[in-house]
C-alpha cells in the first residue's frame, strides 16, 4: 500500500537524484559563466579593432582631402551649340 510517505530505501534514491541535479546544475552554469566571460573578452577585442580600422580610416581620408586642395580642377567642357 502507497501511503505517500517515502520508505528508506525511496528516500535515499531521492535525495541522491537530487544530488545529481544539483551537480549538473552547477557543472552547466560554470560552463554559461565560462562561455559569457569568453564572449566579453572577444567583444572588448572587437571594439578595440574596429577603434583602430576608423583611426586609419580617418587619417587617411584627412590626408587625402588635404593632398586633393592642391590639385588643379579641370572644368568639362560643353558641346557646341549646334546651328
Amino acid at each position: 500500500m502507497n501511503t505517500g510517505i517515502p520508505t528508506t530505501g525511496n528516500f535515499r534514491r531521492c535525495r541522491r537524484q537530487r544530488g545529481s541535479a544539483v551537480l549538473i546544475f552547477l557543472t552547466l552554469l560554470s560552463i554559461m559563466l565560462v562561455l559569457v566571460a569568453a564572449n566579453g573578452r572577444t567583444l572588448n577585442s572587437l571594439k578595440r579593432e574596429i577603434r583602430l580600422i576608423e583611426q586609419r580610416q580617418v587619417r587617411h581620408w584627412q590626408l587625402s582631402q588635404t593632398n586633393a586642395t592642391g590639385a588643379v580642377t579641370i572644368q568639362p567642357q560643353t558641346a557646341p551649340a549646334a546651328p
